[in-house]
């Protein structure tokens, strides 16, 4: 199985329902201190070509750059307008790669079809602040 297709996958399986194609993603940003106690929030501005989308958008974070397992952090946008913002909460400090996917019609619950649109960054290092990134996904 590819590493395209292993990611998504698992991203899949973290949240029953995705797809994907490889596109670049955009700069990271530090953000504000985390309070006492909590795990940082990665936010994910979601660009894309297009000015809306009719279906669904996945965003998760993964420790490894071809992910074996379920995301750490998942938020599934359903027909987002773009720029659109998904939060990742409660990310505990580490290493992350951050993968985005354009679930065109129809969706496959277990692999991506060549319809899909994937962006993926990193690595990203989350510590004891919140993170802001963005991740382009281009229209196939």
């Amino acid at each position: 199985m590819s590493r395209a297709w292993a990611l998504l996958a698992v991203l899949a399986l973290g949240c029953g329902d995705d797809d994907g194609g490889m596109a670049d993603a955009g700069p990271s940003d530090a953000g504000a201190p985390m309070d006492a106690g909590a795990d940082p929030t990665v936010t994910v501005t979601v660009e894309s070509e297009a000015t809306s989308f009719d279906g669904r958008v996945l965003v998760g974070a993964f420790t490894e750059e071809s992910p074996m397992t379920p995301p750490v952090a998942l938020e599934r946008l359903d027909a987002p307008t773009f720029p659109a913002t998904a939060s990742l909460l409660d990310v505990p400090p580490g290493t992350y790669w951050v993968l985005g996917v354009l679930d065109f019609d129809p969706p496959s619950p277990t692999i991506p079809g060549p319809e899909d649109s994937t962006g993926v960054t990193g690595p990203i290092e989350v510590v004891d602040t919140d993170l802001e990134i963005t991740v382009t996904l281009p229209v196939p």
